[in-house]
């Protein structure tokens, strides 16, 4: 890692413990992908998924962090778009590995509010996408949970 020194604004996408993950665009146009810890002024890039550089709007696409002591892990959740405009992917990157790695099995479109990770899964809340919002009465938040391992999306 690096002291950090940014010339051009960064956006805050997650952060988890002492770490941050943000993005910036550089003057090429091209998004980069950063991880720094605001107390030591450190930080590194991470190399940046081709989805990512696509899609600007960052509307359906979402960062989380997962932080050990000497060891990160970031999931991006994004709208593949690919089969249906409600199917998400995750992919991971592990910070020992240094490679993305995007999980076999994809879900549908919901939120993915307050993320925490505990034993192997991430937990979110969610209401199933913006079909049940608050103001309809089949709105009822539940927790989800993506275990990473076998990865089965199930209610918590």
């Amino acid at each position: 890692m690096i002291l950090m020194t940014f010339k051009i604004s960064v956006c805050v996408l997650a952060y988890s413990n002492d770490l941050v993950v943000g993005h910036t665009i550089n003057d090429h146009d091209s998004i980069e992908i950063v991880i720094c810890n605001p107390v030591t002024k450190s930080w590194s890039s991470l190399p940046t998924p081709e989805s990512f550089q696509r899609n600007h709007s960052f509307a359906d696409i979402n960062l989380m962090l997962d932080c050990y002591l000497d060891d990160y892990k970031v999931f991006l959740l994004e709208n593949s778009g690919v089969w249906s405009p409600t199917s998400y992917t995750c992919s991971v990157y592990h910070n020992k590995e240094g490679v993305w790695t995007t999980m076999k099995n994809s879900f549908s479109n919901m939120k993915f509010d307050m993320p925490v990770f505990h034993k192997g899964c991430l937990h979110f809340i969610s209401n199933c996408a913006s079909d049940f919002a608050k103001s309809s009465p089949f709105y009822k938040p539940y927790v989800m949970s993506y275990n990473l391992e076998n990865e089965n999306l199930n209610y918590a």
